[in-house]
């Protein structure tokens, strides 16, 4: 009888920890979702330029422009360069 009354408060258990688990995956989903709206993304809002700010712009192909504060500069290799300002000057 014990063993009994021991499974069914296990069950409810797990039943409970799974409605929590989807409750709180649904509700993060739709408030990223929201937050991705698309008039509401830009590059911007997504890229972490480093030791610099972040520039919307059509002239780069990535869509932005990361503008280095005083004493960073960007990682170059070549005529390649990184976005981000992550190389002491």
């Amino acid at each position: 009888m014990l063993f009994n009354l021991m499974m069914k408060l296990q069950t409810n258990i797990y039943a409970f920890n799974c409605a929590l688990l989807l409750s709180f995956i649904f509700s993060s989903s739709e408030a990223f979702i929201s937050n991705l709206q698309p008039d509401a993304v830009t590059a911007c809002a997504i890229v972490n330029c480093g030791k610099g700010s972040c520039q919307d712009t059509d002239n780069s192909s990535f869509g932005f422009q990361c503008n280095c504060y005083s004493g960073w500069n960007q990682f170059q290799v070549g005529s390649l360069i990184f976005p981000p300002c992550i190389v002491p000057n």
